[in-house]
């Protein structure tokens, strides 16, 4: 874990550079695009494959659509898979989730809330993709709740530890949805491998307002038939921006009725009707935590004021999940700056509990770990720097995190989001994948950085001998230029016609990739 990588960063004088270790390598455009990008999801399957779904949005055209798309070598490249827009549509939300353990039965499932802005219809629905090929296979859930609104949707599997009854696994599906008397959660299990979702189960009912929710499963020794657990948020009014947290899970097993649900903050008084954003992770494995049972982490965000001018990273565990409600409180980050949006996952590779954050004071991602008998709760493990290495997000990044099985990397995708729109962005723990044939970052040389008139690149040798790929992208994505070198060792490029920015430029080759910020004035 934590592998360092040397990054070059070329400064403003070309002659000049600084060589820098980091645990996480250069931010990747998932899928260029020059529409607004929302939403962004991550899943990985057995093999370390990575699989992305982000919503989209093209107001001038008045369409929505969703972008899905696969990476076979750690996130260093992506294939889109599937790409959809259609008019007077918005996807309202998107999650995914890939299951299998063997690429002939990899199976990837989309799901989305499909929202027509003309009728005010709302439809779920799940999709089935081949993941290998990226085939569509069908479309196996679709719920059309007319114009009661759908919020959210979450979507996972036990394919790694199928529970008791599920053949070869489960597929559970988790959304909250709005009635003229009262909001719901509901969760839709199918336990043949998500070829029927024929299981539904209300998780609560409430006359106040349900919106984000997050699911996950755990199992264990002692809890040998596996559970679903969920966490969510019930706010006091529709335009509220905070209220109370609740988890719930199946009594017994993944097919069947839910626990009435537990009020998370009222554990803490400086808590309750504060929090927002929760999100769940619980450990599975053959074996148990040091209490007999599975471990169950809910972060949220807590509004220490009242007032949305500071936000901390804080939560609730429970080391007894399975069979008690046993819950404490923790704490992750409760300082002066504000901490938004995390995200969880339990890896069972290493039994830790990972997690990643929006820090928006310091307008940067954090990650964070702790192992999953939590012997101090509030005591995380912190990286701070690289991750978003162009920091222009000056919005809610959402950042999604997980984890690649048998590779023991961390992968994260956020939105870089500001003012004018947002575009997908990934980065990976250790970057330089043994599956990348040895790629390498090669040299590259800027320079004059800034620049006004003629940027100039000089390769190294290495890197000139064979056919390259320059590409340049600017803060939000959108791809600007796009050159194809043959064998040029120093190549100018007339950069007249860009707006004053700071922009990226990123060269490719099948031995190395190198990435370089340059700024235009």
């Amino acid at each position: 874990m934590n592998k360092n990588i040397l990054l070059t960063i070329i400064l403003t004088v070309f002659t000049t550079a600084i060589t820098f270790a980091q645990a996480f390598g250069p931010d990747v455009i998932i899928t260029p695009d020059t529409l607004n990008q929302r939403n962004v999801e991550i899943t990985t399957a057995f093999n370390g494959w990575i699989f992305a779904a982000q919503t989209t949005v093209d107001e001038s055209a008045n369409k929505g659509g969703i972008t899905i798309s696969k990476s076979t070598d750690g996130g260093y490249t992506w294939a889109v898979i599937d790409a959809y827009s259609t008019p007077e549509i918005r996807y309202e939300a998107v999650d995914l989730v890939v299951a299998g353990t063997s690429e002939a039965s990899l199976t990837l499932y989309v799901s989305g809330v499909n929202h027509n802005i003309t009728t005010g219809v709302f439809v779920l629905y799940v999709d089935r993709y081949d993941a290998v090929t990226g085939g569509f296979i069908g479309s196996n859930y679709n719920l059309n709740k007319g114009t009661s609104r759908i919020y959210d949707v979450e979507i996972a599997s036990d394919y790694t530890m199928p529970a008791v009854g599920a053949s070869p696994y489960s597929v559970a599906l988790l959304y909250s949805c709005y009635s003229s008397t009262y909001d719901s959660i509901v969760s839709v299990v199918s336990i043949d491998g998500g070829a029927t979702f024929s299981m539904r189960n209300t998780v609560g009912t409430t006359g106040s307002y349900f919106r984000h929710i997050s699911l996950d499963y755990g199992k264990s020794t002692s809890a040998s038939n596996g559970r679903y657990f969920a966490a969510w948020e019930r706010l006091p009014s529709s335009s509220a921006r905070t209220g109370n947290i609740y988890t719930s899970r199946n009594s017994s097993t993944v097919d069947g009725v839910w626990i009435t649900p537990v009020n998370l903050d009222s554990l803490s008084s400086t808590m309750i009707g504060l929090c927002r954003n929760p999100r769940i992770a619980c450990s599975k494995g053959a074996f148990d935590n040091d209490s007999g049972s599975v471990t169950s982490v809910v972060l949220v965000d807590r509004d220490y004021l009242g007032d949305g001018s500071d936000y901390d990273l804080l939560g609730f565990y429970n080391k007894r999940s399975h069979y008690t409600d046993f819950w404490y409180r923790l704490d992750v980050n409760n300082s002066g700056e504000n901490d938004l949006t995390p995200d969880i996952l339990f890896a069972e590779a290493d039994t830790m509990f990972h997690a990643v954050y929006f820090d928006s004071t310091n307008l940067r991602l954090t990650y964070v770990s702790n192992d999953y008998n939590l012997l101090s709760p509030s005591t995380w493990n912190s990286i701070q720097n690289g991750m978003n290495d162009m920091p222009s997000a000056t919005m809610y990044p959402n950042p999604r995190i997980a984890y690649r099985p048998g590779i023991n990397e961390l992968a994260l995708a956020w939105i870089d989001e500001d003012a004018t729109g947002g575009v997908a962005k990934f980065d990976i723990e250790n970057f330089i994948s043994a599956e990348l044939n040895e790629k390498q970052e090669m040299n590259a040389l800027l320079y004059p950085n800034p620049v006004k008139d003629q940027l100039f690149i000089e390769l190294d040798e290495a890197m000139s001998q064979l056919a390259t790929k320059l590409t340049i992208t600017d803060l939000n994505g959108r791809v600007v230029r796009n050159v194809e070198l043959d064998g040029q060792t120093i190549l100018s490029i007339s950069v007249n016609d860009l707006a004053n920015g700071t922009y990226m430029l990123r060269l490719d080759n099948q031995r190395g990739f190198a990435s370089r910020l340059f700024v235009k004035e």
